[in-house]
């Protein structure tokens, strides 16, 4: 049985403090290998800059593959070579990441101003780790030092085999913003009460 000790680490940032993210809804689901696929759905309005990206870092073993983003008028296009010193319209359509010191961001072009939602999928292996006494993970959903801080975030976890996440069989914590986070029919669910508002502010989830 898997103890979920589930430090939750996923980066959402947009760059510009002028643009607004009304909320970020985060689903994980964890398969058997101990791997994740994550959806990232942000509701925002921007009104400048070229491109969202979420910043990944402290990756360790963990890989990042099947990176993909769509919107309203369908799925984006991937680009190899991420340029993030392209235009507005040579990014519109498109998604790629980019490789950084840190780690990696996953990058997108706005495409459009004014009201947008985005649909950010990708797969994170090696996210779960297996330990003497429990398996869990160690990863932080949104950072602190955001460009563009999101008013409401929501963070749901489930086990791809239809195990249920409960008091019975896993531990869960929650760090850095005002919230609550609990058991939900079988899903880890965490939650913001009030909007991040500073650059200490994050969610991270064990």
């Amino acid at each position: 049985a898997l103890c979920a000790f589930i430090f939750a680490t996923l980066m959402g940032k947009a760059a510009f403090a002028s643009n607004n993210v009304s909320d970020i809804n985060v689903d994980v689901i964890i398969n058997d290998d101990g791997s994740a696929y994550i959806t990232q759905t942000w509701n925002c309005n921007f009104t400048e800059g070229t491109e969202g990206y979420i910043p990944i870092e402290n990756l360790g073993e963990m890989t990042i593959s099947d990176f993909s983003v769509s919107d309203e008028n369908g799925a984006y296009t991937y680009i190899d070579d991420w340029d993030i010193n392209a235009g507005f319209d040579e990014k519109a359509g498109k998604c790629g990441i980019v490789e950084t010191e840190k780690g990696n961001e996953l990058c997108w072009g706005i495409s459009e101003y004014g009201a947008k939602r985005y649909a950010i999928e990708y797969k994170i292996s090696g996210l779960v780790g297996s330990y003497t006494d429990f398996d869990g993970f160690n990863f932080q959903f949104i950072n602190s030092g955001m460009g563009t801080l999101p008013t409401d975030v929501t963070v749901k976890i489930t086990m791809k085999n239809g195990t249920l996440l409960d008091a019975n069989n896993s531990g869960i914590w929650a760090f850095g913003f005002k919230g609550q986070i609990e058991f939900q029919n079988g899903k880890v669910v965490a939650y913001t009460e009030k909007s991040l508002s500073t650059d200490t502010e994050s969610v991270i989830i064990m």
